[in-house]
């Protein structure tokens, strides 16, 4: 991924209300409809830099827990048995991937917390646990 795209992908994260306008054909009558979005997803920008930093797989990410991460030494410990390799290992942790999971851990501070980050379907929109 170039730079340029890495940059465009995460603004994406972070544009927040847009409104989206299009024309919805209903009983053979067309409608223009406005839909307004929230676009502003700081989970999901942490997935996506968590990809990009530290070059994490999918299913790494969401065993992720919040005692899998070390803030003080920058480094993310990658459980064996949740690898392809079945090898556990160390990912780095950049200074932005770390603000943005900060950020997330105020939401949900504990691995105990039920949110959506832990399910597959979240890299199509929702998040399951916290990490």
């Amino acid at each position: 991924m170039s730079e340029d795209e890495e940059q465009r992908l995460l603004a994406a994260c972070e544009l927040g209300d847009r409104t989206h306008t299009y024309t919805r054909r209903h009983y053979g009558k067309d409608r223009e409809v406005s839909q307004t979005v929230n676009s502003d997803n700081p989970r999901l920008k942490t997935i996506i830099l968590l990809t990009v930093d530290s070059g994490m797989r999918r299913g790494e990410m969401l065993k992720l827990r919040w005692s899998d991460i070390d803030f003080e030494q920058d480094k993310i410990n990658i459980i064996g048995n949740h690898t392809k390799t079945e090898r556990e290992r160390d990912a780095p942790l950049s200074f932005r991937a770390k603000l943005a999971l900060m950020k997330v851990r105020e939401l949900y501070p504990t691995d105990e917390a039920e949110t959506s980050w832990n399910q597959e379907k979240d890299f199509r929109g929702r998040l399951k646990r916290p990490f």
